[in-house]
C-alpha cells in the first residue's frame, strides 16, 4: 500500500495544486522548496532561508539537498551559497482557466457583432413562443422595437410593450399598476395602509416586498414583461401568476386564503340593486298574506336563473315574475283619479283682465284651470316662446292677472298664443311636429329615426281634430290670421282709446290691409257687429268643422254621415270639407250624445252606461278629458314604450328635469320609479336603470365569481348559504330621495370568508389569487390586430 507523501518539510516537497505556476526545475526531479510566486517568478535564488534562535543563525537547508551547509549562514543571516533562478511554467489548471476566458470573450464579441448588423433577428432564437404568440416566432421585429438606426434591439421595455398593446387594449393606463388611473390606484392604496405588517407573511414575502415596485406602479413604469414572460415554451401560460408575486407589490401580505387574507366587508354588496326589490318584505310580509300565498315563489330559481356562460345570475322578465301582483298598478288599475298621464292641457288664464286692457287671444276655454304640462314646455320652449318668458309664466298668478304689470300682460298674450299655435301645428303637422320639436331639444340628433311611433304612441289625427274642434272651435282661422298679424276682435272690450289699452307687439288690426281685403276667409273686420268668437247660429257656413246648427248633434256620431265624406281632406289644412258636410241631411233625434258635452261618455242611454273614456282604453292609449282641458295618455303596460322613450329624452338635459320628475315621480302614472332606481350622473343628467343587471360591456373589475359551479341544482336554494338577508336593514328607504347609487343599505349580509375557505384549500381546490382576483380592471376592448399586420411589424 502507498504511504501518503510526507508531510514534513525537512523530508519533501510538496505540490501546490492551487498554485497557477509550476517550478522550472520540477521536470528534472528537483523542485525548488518554495516555489513560484503568484506573478510566475522564481523565488529559490539561495539554498535555504536561515532562521535565528536565540541570537544565533542557523541553515535550513532540507535534507534531500543535502542537509546544512558546511560554512552555515552568513553573519547577517544569509545563505551562504546562491544558485540561478528558473524559469517557472503555468499549470493545466490555469491553462484551462485562461482558455474559457479567451473563448468568453470571443462569444461575447461575436454577440456584439451579430446584434448589431442588420438582420440580426435571423440569428437570434431564444425560446420557443407560447401557442397564441408563435405565428411571429421568425419574425422579433412583431414584438420587439428596434433602434431608430434599425441596427439593434431597444432595451427600454415600455417600447416593446407598446407592440403589446397592439393586441391587447388594457385601456389608456395600460403600464400603471392594474391598468388604473395614478388617482385609483392611489386610493386604493391609502385605503388599504392599516393594519400592513400581517403575521402570517411568508420570509420571502417580506424580503421580496420591493416598494420601488409600488411607486413604480403608481407613477407608470410597470412594462408587460414585468409579469407576463414569454419564450419558456408553447405551453407557457403568460398570465398564470403565483401567490406570491401577487402579493409582492401589497401593502398587506398573508399565508393563504384561510391564513390572513382579509374579511371580505361589503362584498358583493359595494353598489345598491338597479331594481327596487326588498326581499325581506316580500318574503316576510307580501307573500305570506293569505291573498298571495299562491303566487309566492318556491325557490330562488322562481325569479333568478344562470346566464349562458354560467357565471352570472340574471333575473327573470317581469311577466313572468312581478306581473302577477303589479300589472295592473302599472295600467292604473285601482287607481284614485286620472288612468292617464296629463300630455296637452289648456291652462287656467284671466281672459277677462286681458280683455279689458286691449289683449286678443280668441277664443279661450272658459273653465279651463291648472297649469301646462311639462311635455307642452318641452314642445313649446325656443319655438313658439323662449325659456326667458317661460320663467315669467311660472311666477305669475295666471288665473288673476288684474295686478299684473303690462310687460306681464303681453308676456300671458304670448303664452296664450304659443299653446294655441302649438296644438294647430300639432294639428296640421303631426308626428313631425313631434320629431322637430324632439331633435331640438335633446342631444339626440337622429329623433326622426329615434321616434318610431315611441314618442307618439301613435297619437292619431282623429283625436287632435277633436280636442280642437271641442276646446278650440275657431283655431283653424285664428291662427293663420295671428301669423299674418291679425288678431281676433275683442268681444265687450272697454273703449280703447279712452281707456289707453295695451298695444300689443305683435297686433296688425290695418282694416285697409290688402292681405286682409283679398282673403276670403275672414269674417269682416269692418262691421262691428261681427266677431269670429260670436258667429251667427243660422249661418251654417260659419261652422269650420261642418257642424249642424242643431245644438245637440255631432257629425262624428250621425250613422246616416256618408262614410267618403270623412275621407276627403282639405289640402290646405287637411280638414274635412265643410260644404259636403253642411250639406249632409242630419236627424238630430238620432244622436243619442253630445261629444262637446263633458259627460258624453258617463252618460245612459236605455240603461246601458258607457265607460269613463279613462277606463274604456283600459289596454292604454289616448283618450281626452272635456271637464277639464286635458288630453291624456294611458301606459299599455310594463315597458310602455312612450313613457319610458319621453323618460329617456328628459333625463338627458338639466332643462327637461320638471319633464323627468313628472313621469319618475312615485305617484306618477305607470309608477316607474316604484322599481327601477334612478342615479345622478353629474349635475345635468340622471340615469333610469331599466334593467335589473346592468352589464357594462368591456368593463372589468378585481373580482370574478362563476356560479355555475356553485350551485347543486336548479330548485335547491343553495342561494342562501352565502345571501343572508337582513331584516334589521331598511332597505327600501334608502332609496328615497337619494339618487348616489354608492349611498346605500344592501337588503344582505355580506357575505363571510368562512363560506369560501370550507372548500377553497391548497389540498382540497385552489386557493390561487388569480381563481378568485383579475390583475387588469377597468374599462378596455381586446383589439387584435391581423396576422399580416403583426408579421409586418406594424
Amino acid at each position: 500500500m502507498k504511504k501518503f507523501q510526507p508531510v514534513n518539510h525537512q523530508e519533501t516537497t510538496y505540490n501546490r495544486p492551487n498554485d497557477k505556476w509550476l517550478c522550472g526545475r520540477l521536470k528534472d526531479g528537483c523542485p525548488c522548496r518554495f516555489g513560484p510566486s503568484q506573478d510566475g517568478k522564481c523565488r529559490s535564488t539561495t539554498e535555504c532561508v536561515p532562521i535565528i534562535k536565540n541570537g544565533e543563525w542557523f541553515c535550513t537547508r532540507n535534507k534531500n539537498d543535502g542537509g546544512k551547509c558546511p560554512n552555515g549562514p552568513t553573519p547577517d543571516g544569509k545563505c551562504c551559497i546562491n544558485k540561478a533562478p528558473c524559469n517557472p511554467t503555468r499549470n493545466l489548471r490555469s491553462f484551462r482557466g485562461l482558455l474559457t476566458i479567451g473563448c468568453i470573450i470571443a462569444t461575447v464579441a461575436m454577440l456584439l457583432v451579430i446584434l448589431n448588423i442588420r438582420q440580426n433577428n435571423k440569428y437570434i432564437n431564444p425560446g420557443p413562443l407560447t401557442y397564441a404568440h408563435a405565428q411571429t416566432e421568425q419574425q422579433c421585429s412583431a414584438c420587439h422595437i428596434f433602434q431608430a438606426d434599425d441596427v439593434h434591439f431597444n432595451s427600454n421595455n415600455h417600447a416593446d410593450g407598446q407592440r403589446c398593446l397592439s393586441c391587447h387594449d388594457i385601456g389608456s393606463n395600460a403600464f400603471h399598476a392594474h391598468g388604473l388611473p395614478k388617482e385609483k390606484l392611489s386610493e386604493l392604496n391609502s385605503s388599504r395602509t392599516q393594519n400592513t405588517d400581517s403575521q402570517t407573511a411568508s420570509l420571502f414575502l417580506k424580503l421580496a416586498k420591493n416598494e420601488n415596485l409600488i411607486e413604480q406602479g403608481l407613477s407608470g413604469d410597470l412594462s408587460c414583461n414585468t409579469c407576463h414572460k414569454e419564450h419558456h415554451g408553447r405551453n407557457n401560460n403568460l398570465s398564470n401568476l403565483t401567490n406570491q408575486q401577487c402579493q409582492i407589490c401589497h401593502e398587506q401580505q398573508f399565508e393563504s386564503l384561510a391564513n390572513g387574507h382579509p374579511e371580505f366587508t361589503q362584498y358583493p354588496y359595494q353598489k345598491r340593486t338597479a331594481i327596487i326589490f326588498d326581499h325581506d318584505s316580500h318574503l316576510n310580509e307580501h307573500f305570506l298574506n293569505d291573498k298571495n300565498k299562491e303566487l309566492a315563489p318556491t325557490s330562488c330559481a322562481s325569479c333568478h336563473s344562470l346566464d349562458i356562460s354560467g357565471r352570472s345570475m340574471l333575473t327573470q322578465s317581469f311577466e313572468r315574475s312581478c306581473a302577477s301582483c303589479h300589472a295592473d298598478q302599472i295600467s292604473g288599475a285601482g287607481r284614485a283619479g286620472e288612468l292617464g298621464l296629463e300630455f296637452f292641457k289648456v291652462p287656467s288664464l284671466d281672459v277677462v283682465t286681458l280683455k279689458e286692457n286691449g289683449i286678443s287671444i280668441g277664443d279661450w276655454p272658459e273653465y279651463a284651470e291648472g297649469t301646462i304640462t311639462p311635455f307642452m314646455i318641452f314642445l313649446l320652449k325656443d319655438k313658439y316662446i323662449d325659456q326667458k318668458n317661460l320663467n315669467k309664466i311660472g311666477k305669475l298668478d295666471m288665473l288673476d292677472l288684474r295686478n299684473a304689470s303690462n310687460e306681464e300682460l303681453l308676456v300671458a298674450e304670448k303664452y296664450a298664443w304659443a299653446i294655441k299655435e302649438l296644438l294647430f301645428d300639432l294639428l296640421v303637422n303631426g308626428h313631425e311636429l313631434l320629431a322637430d320639436r324632439i331633435s331640438k331639444n335633446n342631444p339626440i340628433r337622429n329623433s326622426k329615426d329615434f321616434l318610431d311611433n315611441r314618442m307618439a304612441a301613435s297619437l292619431s289625427f282623429e283625436i287632435i281634430s277633436a280636442v280642437q274642434k271641442n276646446w278650440f272651435p275657431d283655431l283653424v282661422e285664428e291662427v293663420p290670421n295671428y301669423r299674418k298679424g291679425i288678431k281676433p276682435i275683442l268681444k265687450n272690450a272697454k273703449d280703447l282709446t279712452e281707456n289707453s289699452p295695451i298695444e300689443s307687439e305683435t297686433v296688425n288690426l290695418d282694416l285697409n290691409s290688402e292681405n286682409i281685403e283679398n282673403n276670403d276667409s275672414l269674417i269682416d273686420l269692418n262691421d262691428s257687429t261681427s266677431d269670429l268668437l260670436e258667429l251667427d247660429e243660422s249661418n251654417n257656413d260659419s261652422n269650420l268643422l261642418g257642424e249642424s246648427s242643431t245644438e245637440n248633434s255631432d257629425l262624428l256620431l250621425n250613422d246616416n254621415l256618408d262614410e267618403n265624406l270623412l275621407t276627403e281632406i282639405d289640402d290646405d289644412n287637411t280638414l274635412l270639407d265643410e260644404n259636403k258636410l253642411l250639406d249632409t241631411d242630419l236627424d238630430s233625434e238620432e244622436l243619442t250624445t253630445n261629444n262637446s258635452d263633458s259627460n258624453f261618455s258617463t252618460q245612459a242611454t236605455d240603461n246601458v252606461e258607457i265607460k269613463p273614456n279613462d277606463s274604456w282604453v283600459s289596454f292604454g292609449g289616448w283618450y281626452r278629458n272635456d271637464s277639464n282641458y286635458t288630453l291624456h295618455y294611458r301606459p299599455t303596460g310594463h315597458e310602455d314604450t312612450f313613457i319610458k322613450s319621453w323618460v329617456d329624452i328628459s333625463m338627458q338635459n338639466k332643462s327637461n328635469y320638471k319633464m323627468f320628475s313628472k313621469l319618475m315621480n312615485k305617484d306618477s302614472v305607470g309608477q316607474c320609479s316604484k322599481c327601477h332606481s334612478v342615479d345622478k350622473i353629474n349635475d345635468e343628467t340622471f340615469k333610469v336603470n331599466w334593467l335589473a343587471a346592468s352589464i357594462q360591456k368591456n368593463s372589468y373589475d378585481f373580482n370574478k365569481f362563476k356560479h355555475a359551479p356553485h350551485i347543486k341544482s336548479a330548485n335547491n336554494n343553495t342561494c342562501v348559504t352565502c345571501h343572508k338577508i337582513d331584516s334589521q336593514i331598511n332597505y327600501a328607504k334608502s332609496f328615497q330621495k337619494n339618487n348616489d347609487p354608492h349611498k346605500f343599505l344592501s337588503n344582505f349580509s355580506p357575505m363571510l370568508k368562512n363560506a369560501c375557505t370550507e372548500c377553497h384549500k391548497p389540498d382540497v381546490t385552489s386557493d390561487s389569487c388569480l381563481q378568485c382576483h383579475k390583475y387588469h380592471a377597468g374599462n378596455f376592448i381586446a383589439n387584435f390586430a391581423r396576422n399580416a399586420e403583426l408579421l409586418k411589424g406594424n
